[in-house]
C-alpha cells in the first residue's frame, strides 16, 4: 500500500512507458502497480511512435485512457536537418505524430536538435517550422536535449530554445555525456523552461546506471529546479535494457530524492 504522502510524491513522477514493458498493456499495468500514473510514449513493441499498427493504436488508446500519458516522443530530427531525411521528417512523420497526439489528447511532441555536426541556423530554421505546425495542430512541441545531437549542453539547448520561444526536455544524463559538467547551475538556468526531466545516472567508466550509482548530483539538481519554481514531472528514462529491474528502482529512489527536497 502507498502512502499518502508517497503517492503525493509520486504525483510528481512518470516513466517512459518502453522503460517498464514494450508491451504498452503490460507497462499500464506494472506503473499503476508502482502508483505511476503519468507517462511518456516513444516505443511499443518494435515500433515507434507514430508508426503503430491498427491493432497497437488501439492499445495505445487504452493506455491514454488509464495513465495520463504527458507526451509523445518520434525521435524527429536526430540526424540531418537537410535533404530527404528532413522532408520525411516533416511532410510525413511529425503531421503524423501531431495528429496521433491530438487524437489521444495528449499535449506534447518532443522532438530533438539536430545531428551533431549540423549548423545552428539550420537547426533553427527546422525547429521553428516544426514548432508553428505542432501550434497549428493544438500541441507543443518540446525540445529535447541529447549527447548525440546539435543540442546536446545545457547552453545549445538555452541557446535554441531562448531563440525559438520554446519548452524543453532537460536530460542532464545527456548533457554530461556530452561534456556538461556544472549540471546544477544548468538546471537553475533552465528551470523557467523545463517541461519535464528525464531521470537516469551516468558513469564515465560505464555510461548510463541506476540512480545513486553514478556521479549525478540529482539532490542538489532537484534543489535548484524547485528553488526556481519547478513543480513539473521527472520522468525516468532508464535506458538500461539489460537491468529489467532499474526503472523500478529509479521510481523509488526518486521519491526518496523528492522526499528529501521537500524537507530541505
Amino acid at each position: 500500500m502507498v502512502s499518502a504522502a508517497s503517492a503525493l510524491l509520486l504525483e510528481r513522477i512518470g516513466a517512459v512507458t518502453d522503460e517498464v514493458d514494450l508491451d504498452i498493456a503490460d507497462a499500464v499495468h506494472t506503473l499503476l502497480e508502482w502508483g505511476v500514473r503519468h507517462a511518456h510514449v516513444r516505443s511499443i513493441g518494435d515500433a515507434r511512435v507514430p508508426s503503430f499498427s491498427g491493432e497497437t493504436l488501439a492499445r495505445l488508446a487504452d493506455a491514454a485512457v488509464a495513465l495520463d500519458i504527458g507526451a509523445l516522443s518520434p525521435g524527429l530530427f536526430k540526424g540531418s536537418v537537410r535533404g530527404e531525411k528532413r522532408q520525411r521528417e516533416m511532410q510525413v512523420m511529425l503531421p503524423e505524430s501531431i495528429r496521433l497526439a491530438v487524437d489521444l489528447g495528449v499535449p506534447q511532441v518532443v522532438v530533438f536538435g539536430g545531428g551533431a555536426g549540423e549548423p545552428r541556423d539550420a537547426v533553427i530554421e527546422i525547429l521553428g517550422e516544426a514548432a508553428e505546425r505542432a501550434r497549428a495542430g493544438g500541441v507543443e512541441l518540446i525540445l529535447e536535449n541529447s549527447s548525440l545531437c546539435h543540442v546536446a549542453t545545457c547552453d545549445d539547448l538555452v541557446g535554441v530554445a531562448e531563440a525559438l520561444d520554446l519548452r524543453v526536455v532537460w536530460d542532464p544524463a545527456n548533457a554530461v555525456a556530452a561534456g556538461d559538467r556544472d549540471l546544477v547551475a544548468g538546471s537553475r538556468q533552465l528551470a523557467h523552461r523545463v517541461a519535464s526531466v528525464h531521470v537516469r545516472d551516468w558513469h564515465p567508466d560505464t555510461g548510463w546506471r541506476r540512480l545513486g550509482r553514478g556521479v549525478m548530483p540529482w539532490r542538489a539538481m532537484i534543489g535548484a529546479l524547485e528553488s526556481e519554481g519547478y513543480r513539473g514531472r521527472y520522468i525516468v528514462e532508464s535506458h538500461l535494457p539489460a537491468d529489467p529491474g532499474a526503472t523500478e528502482w529509479n521510481v523509488d529512489a526518486l521519491v526518496s530524492l523528492l522526499r528529501s527536497s521537500s524537507r530541505e
